[in-house]
């Protein structure tokens, strides 16, 4: 899962993880319901992709930290229909970028090894949904 920004392992700095998932496909009202999905009858959200690319925004466009400047941003976002994503995350957007289980795993292990560059870097994993 590629960084949305240019990754620089050569240098210490922050490298980031953002998942938001809006839409479940095995709720009850999802496109795949399972047996467990209708017994808890949890509906999708509206609002946690949003939050997730809001997030990611203020990272790309604000965060300034002159310790662990910002190296990698990975975003996985699974919004519900009519969810409005942050449209400089939107932009960067590209490929498949659902909130997948194998997503999230290929992200996760590209994290751990962007982390892992350096002992001086700074993780930030943030998660909504």
């Amino acid at each position: 899962m590629p960084s949305l920004i240019p990754e620089d392992l050569t240098q210490p700095g922050t490298h980031v993880l953002i998942v938001g998932v809006s839409a479940y496909r095995h709720f009850e009202d999802g496109p795949d319901p399972t047996p467990v999905g209708i017994e808890f009858q949890m509906e999708q959200l509206s609002a946690a992709a949003r939050s997730a690319s809001e997030f990611a925004a203020w990272l790309l466009n604000d965060y300034r930290c002159m310790r662990a400047p910002l190296k990698s941003l990975r975003v996985l976002l699974s919004p519900s229909p009519g969810e409005v994503i942050h449209p400089d995350i939107a932009a960067r957007l590209d490929g498949d970028f659902s909130a997948t289980l194998s997503n999230v795993r290929t992200a996760l292990g590209e994290f751990r090894n962007a982390c892992n560059a350096s002992t001086q870097n700074v993780g930030i994993v943030y998660i909504a949904g």
